[in-house]
């Protein structure tokens, strides 16, 4: 049997300042490197390491590979989703569409897009390492792209996205803080889906 844990790493109010400077990308706040001390410490006996090649999922990476003595792999196939040329607010409120549609896409990628190629990579991880439990450190518009082949997909009362899996709700409206779900595969087959409270 297959594990795979897939983690995000939520949105963040981060700590850092960036002095005299603009950068793109995001680092793990200090509160989040304490949750992922402590997770990492939580989810024993790990066996592979994937994360996207943001910052912040590598340095949630680093905790789980420090303590079990591997390596983290970054695969680019679990990038968040493509967006060209948009601001903070713009992001939020594409995510805020395409969470209601998986097809919407404006200059960037769709839900769907996302879904084959994270897939993709899922299927191979289970395909070349049977019978090992792997972390898969992520965004959360992966985490849905991901968790809506098994689950049914429809919006809540306050016009969010809810996920249920064989009537238990995965997801109940798009989170800020980092989220951890159990798969379970037999070969290609999921045999049980769960989120993990921490």
């Amino acid at each position: 049997m297959n594990v795979v844990y897939l983690i995000s790493t939520g949105n963040n109010k981060n700590n850092i300042e960036y002095l005299h400077i603009n950068l793109d990308y995001k680092f793990l706040s200090l509160t989040n490197h304490k949750v992922f001390d402590n997770i990492s410490d939580m989810l024993k006996d790990i066996d592979n390491i994937y994360t996207s090649e943001e910052i912040k999922n590598i340095e949630a990476g680093i905790y789980f590979g420090t303590k079990n003595k591997i390596n983290v792999k970054v695969d680019n196939n679990f990038n968040c989703l493509k967006y060209n040329n948009k601001t903070e607010e713009e992001i939020e409120e594409l995510e805020r569409k395409q969470v209601k549609d998986f097809d919407y896409k404006l200059n960037s990628e769709s839900i769907n897009d996302v879904k084959k190629r994270a897939s993709s990579a899922l299927k191979l991880i289970l395909f070349h390492k049977p019978d090992t439990t792997s972390v898969v450190i992520t965004s959360k518009s992966v985490i849905i792209a991901l968790l809506s082949i098994w689950c049914e997909v429809g919006l809540n009362y306050d016009n969010n996205i809810i996920m249920n899996y064989k009537d238990n709700t995965i997801i109940d409206g798009i989170w800020n803080k980092p989220l951890i779900f159990k798969l379970c595969f037999e070969g290609k087959d999921l045999l049980s889906l769960e989120k993990v409270d921490y």
